[in-house]
């Protein structure tokens, strides 16, 4: 008889991860529809003679780190696009290897941005980089709000990949499935 590996811990961290990132993302989601109450508010300025391009600037900060953010919540509710072509037609045992490669995969890209975007940020703030605008925005901040958000990337990813790899080592198409896999769909 096979032993199964224990995975209540990593079980107990995926649900506190993807509690936290919803948390998150409603936080960035709220500072999202500030920003576009800035921008209608600049349009109808303009409209009095007013000229303002504040919330141009701030919006894209926010917009960046909400991709950076949102990812994480898309990994974790499996709302990123599968190619699964050839994925249907396969064993369990095919397809769960191609679910750990994927998730795999997308970790070793969720630690090459983490990385790049970190080393952006500090450099900026190592150097005293500013945006080019009237605002003078030390661009460190806007870029360690995109950063964190490509480290909590890379942070799920990498405990799904572990939770990938236990569930293969458990033999456990199910908890694969529920993880990283694809369920069965109607046909087209």
């Amino acid at each position: 008889m096979a032993r199964t590996i224990n995975t209540q811990t990593l079980d107990r961290a995926l649900g506190w991860v993807s509690r936290t990132t919803a948390r998150i993302l409603k936080i960035y989601a709220a500072l999202f529809l500030i920003a576009i109450a800035a921008i209608i508010i600049e349009i109808v300025a303009r409209f009095y003679g007013y000229a303002a391009t504040v919330s141009v600037e701030l919006s894209g900060y926010v917009m960046a780190s909400i991709i950076a953010w949102a990812s994480s919540y898309a990994l974790l509710q499996k709302c990123h696009v599968r190619i699964d072509l050839l994925y249907r037609a396969r064993s369990d045992r095919t397809k769960s290897l191609l679910d750990i490669l994927s998730i795999s995969s997308f970790f070793a890209v969720a630690v090459f941005l983490a990385w790049s975007t970190a080393y952006l940020a500090l450099d900026s703030f190592e150097f005293g980089v500013v945006s080019n605008t009237t605002q003078r925005v030390p661009l460190w901040i806007p870029q360690a709000s995109w950063s964190l958000g490509f480290i909590w990337l890379a942070i799920c990813a990498g405990l799904l990949s572990a939770k990938a790899i236990l569930a293969w080592l458990n033999a456990d198409r199910a908890s694969m499935v529920a993880a990283v896999g694809v369920s069965d769909e109607a046909p087209l």
